[in-house]
């Protein structure tokens, strides 16, 4: 960008039978949300991307009620499956609603990146474009940061993976967030053993 923040735009394939509905409210449980599986009970985010994902958890008392703005999520990856391309970050949440949700990135006091995942129907489900922008927005240190730090500790191997996994977790909704969603009065534990086959069962 001309400030010298980087800016990330990723327009996913559609994703077939989910709603913009689905995903405000996979957003609002998926920190605390658990799927029971053959017996077996997993956090919601685990099931998201089985491979990368490692940990999620929200920083608030009440956790029974869903996700708003201003909750902090701290949250722990794995991407390309390689520990070399560890992540841990701590998610303040912007925005949660049926046209996006947006997280922001703090280092140092300063605003670092911006998330937003953008949806929008289709008939055939939801289309969603997910724009990152990395780098100070504001503030005295701005163009050093940008256009000086920012370049040096940028990995483009993990920035590779990161947006691999991207890729990956937004096509993984197709697979279990329907069936999810339509047992959401279950409560704070789903079993989805049926839906996602006998298989899933003899793992």
């Amino acid at each position: 960008m001309r400030d010298g923040r980087i800016m990330i735009e990723l327009h996913h394939n559609t994703i077939k039978g989910v709603t913009p509905e689905m995903l405000n409210w996979w957003f609002g449980v998926y920190a605390t949300q658990k799927i029971r599986i053959c017996e077996q009970v997993f956090d919601a985010y685990l099931i998201w991307h089985p491979q990368d994902n490692v940990g999620l958890s929200v920083s608030r008392g009440d956790l029974k009620e869903p996700l708003r703005v201003g909750d902090v999520l701290a949250v722990r990856r794995y991407f390309a499956r390689d520990r070399a391309f560890k992540s841990y970050e701590r998610f303040h949440v912007m925005q949660r609603d049926a046209e996006a949700f947006a997280v922001k990135v703090h280092r140092l006091g300063m605003q670092m990146a911006i998330a937003r995942w953008e949806f929008q129907a289709t008939q055939d489900g939801t289309d969603v474009v997910m724009r990152t922008e990395v780098g100070v927005e504001n503030g005295l240190v701005k163009v050093i940061m940008n256009n000086f730090i920012l370049p040096m500790v940028v990995d483009m191997k993990l920035l590779d993976a990161w947006l691999q996994y991207s890729v990956e977790e937004i096509g993984n909704f197709e697979f279990f967030l329907p069936a999810l969603y339509a047992k959401r009065d279950q409560g704070a534990v789903i079993d989805l053993s049926d839906e996602l086959g006998q298989r899933s069962c003899d793992l």
